[in-house]
């Protein structure tokens, strides 16, 4: 199948050459970036093109209620003005039932219609720690497993300096982050995907188009700023169907990291749904029920208890005690010393 892509790392020249490809070339798809949709050489191109659909991948994105708001996909449906007849396909693997129906409105649906497959991936086993030492139990953990894997970590230094750790304690790893040349992060991408790097420990800038089915594990090392964000990253393993585990390892900082930043964010509503969808992911961490279920729950969909493939359903049930009346004098003595 004829496909091409324009992106930002192409000259003037090979834009207007790839652009007249897409109109007499015989191509059957094009992939560009919304960015690339207002410009004013491609909005020149656009009515001559054949055009039989367009899709809009990463479709969460057009939504302030999505976990990545990204201002330049509402651009998109101005494309109906040029190409009225041509239908619309939004495609994500992660949107709540308020997302979709953002989606369906920003994108000027004449009628609301979708498809929706189960969020269960049955073949995946969850497990969340709270740990401190982090970097000896990831350590540990990677010396037991056996396969390829993904790590995530929080920023750039984090890669590198987990890297070296790991390193230094035999086992066979990279790091990857978009900082880094591209030519830099071509070879350690290939690298991993063909079998001669075990474990890539990387930004959240890794994974997006990463075609590897036989990733056994995906560890997160930090508390992920919403679900949809751990959802999709732990949706890169096991895409063969064979068991593969999904840690998330976390600390009391984490949570107070991640406030810190979404601070930092201009007052507006999408500030609150960063909070409140980081909050949810605290919930999830500290969640007692199953994991698989927390999860279906989330994105409004209806799935039974896995029974045996989350450590909360595995693990022997904790017995309870009621510490209500404790917990009021406590905050009663806060309170009455002025929070000193």
């Amino acid at each position: 199948i004829k496909a091409m892509a324009l992106h930002s790392g192409l000259s003037r020249e090979e834009i207007d050459i790839g652009l007249n490809n897409a109109i007499y070339g015989n191509y059957k798809f094009l992939y560009v970036s919304p960015e690339r949709l207002t410009t004013d050489i491609f909005r020149i191109r656009l009515p001559q093109m054949n055009l039989s659909l367009v899709t809009v991948d990463e479709a969460h994105c057009i939504s302030q209620w999505g976990y990545d708001f990204r201002p330049s996909y509402l651009k998109i449906a101005d494309l109906r003005e040029h190409v009225p007849d041509i239908p619309f396909l939004a495609i994500t693997a992660t949107a709540t039932g308020r997302v979709i129906e953002d989606i369906q409105e920003k994108l000027k649906f004449r009628e609301k219609n979708v498809l929706k497959a189960s969020f269960h991936r049955e073949n995946l086993v969850y497990t969340v720690k709270q740990v401190e030492d982090k970097e000896r139990y990831l350590m540990d953990l990677l010396h037991q497993m056996d396969g390829s894997g993904i790590v995530y970590a929080r920023s750039r230094k984090k890669t590198r300096d987990l890297a070296n750790y790991l390193r230094q304690e035999k086992i066979s790893c990279d790091y990857y982050h978009a900082g880094l040349h591209q030519d830099s992060r071509s070879r350690k991408q290939s690298e991993w995907m063909t079998g001669h790097t075990r474990v890539i420990i990387a930004t959240n800038a890794f994974g997006m188009g990463i075609d590897k089915s036989n990733i056994r594990f995906v560890v997160h090392m930090s508390l992920p700023k919403t679900i949809e964000n751990y959802y999709q990253e732990i949706g890169r393993a096991g895409r063969d169907g064979l068991d593969s585990e999904v840690l998330l390892l976390y600390s009391g900082s984490d949570m107070m990291m991640q406030r810190e930043f979404i601070e930092q964010l201009d007052e507006s509503p999408y500030k609150q749904n960063a909070y409140d969808k980081l909050e949810l992911m605290m919930r999830y961490a500290s969640a007692e029920k199953c994991r698989h279920q927390f999860i279906a729950d989330y994105f409004e969909d209806e799935l039974d208890s896995c029974e045996s493939r989350c450590d909360n359903c595995t693990s022997p049930s904790v017995e309870k005690t009621d510490i209500t009346i404790d917990a009021q004098k406590f905050l009663s003595c806060i309170y009455r010393t002025g929070q000193r």
